[in-house]
């Protein structure tokens, strides 16, 4: 089966080859275990067709930005083996609603013969409630038409929606996912196991007690605790004769100013 867009269509997707797996990302159980079933049944996809059923292939996911998301679509697409595809709204959403549902019409006509993950971010720019008193029955129509060709998507592809408004989704645009998940800020331990793990993956030591790293982030997202330790991996890296501690204390303090003035 191919696996490739056609190039006509593909600046209506950003294509990303995925270099990450589950066991990369940070995930509760409440999320991990919905997430492993749903890889088991595409896996056994043949064997539950043989028995007149097929896999589920439809995933939302929730929560508040920077907490893994789009990481967690990749590390799917990853263990399947699957390119992702993430739609890119800046090429379809126009003023000309008829325009944009052409261009959403080749969104799913590019996908439905391959074995891939389609991935919607942000799905609530596209996918909200048609209860809106503000958009109009054009608008209404879209939506519509999306949920139908979501409906109609083999379970060969898989689709993801990422979204941290779910009350704008649409009720129907509920009902389409099979699997729903919660992507929660991390606790402390998570951030601890974080930052002990990044030490790890990079073959280096922060010079500060990893628990003392989770604390000062504690409150905020898994992509500030990347944003701190890469602002500190890359110091260590430039300036080899620094103490590691002295560059760590120094980006950790840095990195509170700049979150407290935003």
């Amino acid at each position: 089966m191919e696996n490739t867009i056609t190039k006509d269509n593909e600046d209506l997707f950003l294509q990303i080859t995925p270099k990450r797996k589950l066991d990369s990302v940070y995930l509760s159980d409440s999320v991990y275990r919905p997430c492993f079933e749903l890889l088991d049944e595409i896996e056994h996809r043949d064997l539950l067709r043989k028995n007149g059923i097929e896999p589920r292939n439809k995933l939302l996911m929730l929560g508040t930005p920077g907490n893994g998301k789009t990481t967690l679509a990749e590390a799917l697409a990853g263990e399947l083996d699957y390119p992702l595809y993430i739609v890119r709204y800046d090429n379809i959403m126009s003023d000309d609603i008829g325009k944009s549902a052409d261009k959403l019409g080749k969104v799913f006509e590019s996908v439905k013969d391959l074995r891939c993950a389609l991935f919607f971010d942000e799905f609530d720019t596209i996918g909200k409630s048609r209860n809106d008193q503000h958009d109009n029955s054009e608008f209404k129509r879209l939506v519509s038409s999306l949920l139908v060709q979501i409906d109609h998507l083999p379970t060969d592809v898989l689709v993801m929606a990422a979204t941290n408004l779910e009350s704008a989704l649409d009720n129907a645009a509920w009902r389409r996912f099979q699997i729903k998940v919660v992507l929660e800020r991390p606790q402390r331990e998570d951030l601890t196991r974080w930052f002990t793990d990044y030490e790890k993956r990079h073959g280096f030591s922060f010079g500060v007690d990893p628990e003392e790293l989770g604390e000062s982030v504690y409150g905020k997202s898994y992509s500030d605790a990347e944003e701190l330790a890469r602002s500190i991996y890359r110091q260590m890296i430039i300036h080899p004769e620094e103490e590691a501690e002295e560059i760590t204390r120094r980006q950790m303090r840095f990195h509170k100013h700049q979150k407290s003035i935003f």
